[in-house]
């Protein structure tokens, strides 16, 4: 049969699948974590601190911490989209197998 032929994936595939798996997964959880801290940094916070619902002084003082947690969280999703970059030959190599 020529081809493509998708049909046959063995075990040392799916250990590749799975491991193009987990960065997925991670830019999933640091996309939400930076869209969490940006949040509270600069909707929530300057809001509370507007309604005077927490201080002013406290919302200067909390928004830094949520910056760093929001850089963190960026850093973590680049690096993640990377790996899931440099692990998605696998998918080809699955699916043309049955060309060769």
């Amino acid at each position: 049969m020529s081809g493509v032929d998708p049909a046959y994936i063995s075990q040392a595939d799916w250990k590749s699948i799975s491991q193009l798996l987990a960065p997925i997964w991670m830019i999933l959880g640091s996309g939400l974590g930076l869209g969490f801290s940006m949040l509270l940094a600069h909707g929530m916070l300057p809001s509370l601190a507007a309604s005077r619902d927490i201080q002013a002084a406290t919302a200067r003082r909390a928004r830094p911490p949520l910056y760093l947690a929001g850089a963190v969280f960026l850093a973590l999703g680049l690096y993640s989209v990377t790996v899931f970059i440099s692990r998605l030959g696998i998918i080809s190599d699955i699916f043309y197998q049955g060309a060769i």
